[in-house]
């Protein structure tokens, strides 16, 4: 591991005037690619999977930058426990970076742990504790879920030129395909338009490298096996629309299959008719304009 401190002032700055992000989004991201250079370079490199917008970002090369939060999967017939996790991801000051996740809130199901406000801090650098005090805090879910990784973790390169030292180095991360299987999942499960503007990066980006119908295929089977959004995957990819709460109604006979009609709103099938909610980054406004939803960064 290289002795240079995790970063410094002049290559945030630098990374500024090329992103236009915040000082403050600038030193999250680093922190966290401390964080995944720590676990890529440690002991148990091997048990954990980079996914999400970090290894698309990352090491796909997408434009949108996830800012605060790592996601993994964990790949070890042995379930760690959040004591086992906790000692896994302290740093206790390598190259200036100190994190200690027994300060984060955790929370467990059977088949995810999520840490919550893991504070760190950076030697020689000053990091505001602004928003609710999570401005030096970082986020990350680490899954347990099985068929999550069905093709087996794929070796690749993650970069962050933020990182003194040691910028370039390999990481154990999702296939492009399974990745864009996981967002296909995440975008009929969740009401967040990430998932769909990262299907529309891996898309424009990547359309050489993807076979649709493969991609299809491991949600469908991802689906299945993890059980957690059983039959939603299979619907957004067979819907007309790009809005998953339009459906193919059998139970109304009065309803045009392939449409939302005012029959599929009383129907009684199980993905019936719901007020479709806005997935755009921007919403109109009475103006005519388009701003930001909720002022989030996208």
């Amino acid at each position: 591991m290289a002795t240079a401190p995790i970063t410094t002032d002049e290559l945030i700055e630098a990374r500024m005037d090329e992103t236009g992000l915040t000082r403050e989004q600038l030193l999250l991201v680093v922190a966290k690619s401390a964080l995944v250079r720590h676990l890529a370079t440690g002991p148990d490199k091997d048990r954990f999977v980079l996914k999400g917008g970090t290894l698309l970002a990352h090491a796909y090369r997408s434009p949108r930058q996830s800012v605060r939060d790592a996601d993994y999967s964990y790949i070890e017939p042995t379930l760690p426990t959040v004591d086992d996790l906790i000692e896994m991801l302290r740093i206790p000051g390598t190259n200036g970076f100190y994190l200690d996740p027994a300060e984060a809130r955790w929370t467990t199901g059977t088949d995810i742990y999520e840490a919550k406000g893991m504070k760190f801090s950076i030697q020689d650098i000053t990091v505001a504790s602004r928003g609710r005090g999570r401005g030096n805090a970082l986020d990350m879910s680490v899954s347990v879920r099985s068929g999550e990784c069905l093709d087996g973790p794929v070796p690749l390169i993650y970069t962050d030129t933020m990182l003194a030292g040691e910028r370039r180095f390999s990481v154990m991360g999702l296939s492009l395909e399974e990745l864009a299987a996981e967002k296909v999942l995440g975008w009929a499960s969740k009401d967040q338009s990430r998932h769909y503007i990262d299907l529309a990066y891996i898309a424009r980006d990547h359309r050489s490298a993807i076979d649709p119908e493969n991609a299809a295929t491991r949600s469908a089977r991802s689906s299945r096996v993890r059980s957690a959004v059983a039959g939603t995957a299979t619907s957004a990819l067979s819907a007309s629309s790009p809005t998953r709460s339009r459906h193919r109604c059998a139970s109304s006979s009065s309803a045009t299959p392939g449409k939302t009609t005012s029959a599929h709103r009383s129907c009684s099938c199980p993905m019936r008719w719901t007020a479709p909610r806005d997935r755009s980054p921007t919403s109109p406004t009475s103006s005519g304009t388009s701003t930001r939803s909720g002022g989030r960064s996208w």
